[in-house]
């Protein structure tokens, strides 16, 4: 049977980086994007980009992917399926407000939550690096971005009972990379022998 393994992080944290390299080093790690299956899906029911959805329009896209893409990918196959998303992302109407992304109904599917974290100060400089203008940044808005994001992820994990492992992604990629392995090793290896990442 698959495992869900729900991987959340703010812009800047390495995130997509990470998760996508894992599971280029680890057969049984299938590295999912939401964001392509939900971009396509947002435009053709509503004709916005996700980060226009209200929290109505988010939650549908959400059950959606849940329901149909992850349920097709899963079915009838064992790994690890690891889920690039959000717990969180910025009202598009309300600066200051959030949306959360997780429907309640499909958490009990989740094995475990991920949140990939980073001081905002860093997450700054690496949206920078990036080629953000430095005076483009709010930073105010990032402290709250990550409040928001740590708040949802800690909200899922005490409500549903979920294990969450917060990862800090402040060290070097590899080493990140090593600790995120160890996690899945922790909550799989009796399903699953994980080789060894070099």
């Amino acid at each position: 049977m698959s495992k869900l393994v729900y991987v959340g992080g703010i812009p800047g944290v390495w995130k997509t980086t990470i998760c996508s390299e894992l599971c280029k080093q680890l057969s049984q790690c299938v590295y999912v994007s939401s964001g392509e299956f939900k971009r396509v899906e947002s435009r053709k029911r509503y004709g916005k980009n996700l980060s226009s959805l209200n929290q109505e329009e988010s939650y549908q896209i959400n059950k959606w992917f849940f329901e149909e893409p992850i349920e097709e990918l899963t079915r009838n196959k064992e790994f690890i399926f690891v889920i690039d998303t959000h717990y969180t992302y910025t009202h598009p109407e309300n600066i200051g407000e959030f949306v959360n992304l997780c429907p309640d109904e499909v958490i009990p599917a989740l094995d475990l939550l991920v949140l990939f974290e980073v001081n905002p100060e860093e997450v700054i400089e690496r949206r920078i690096n990036r080629g953000r203008d430095r005076d483009s940044i709010n930073k105010s808005q990032v402290y709250l971005e990550y409040k928001a994001e740590m708040e949802e992820a800690k909200r899922i994990s005490i409500t549903y009972e979920k294990p969450l492992r917060i990862i800090s992604t402040l060290p070097e990629k590899k080493n990140v990379i090593k600790e995120f392995k160890k996690t899945l090793e922790t909550y799989f290896i009796s399903a699953w022998e994980i080789n060894n990442i070099k």
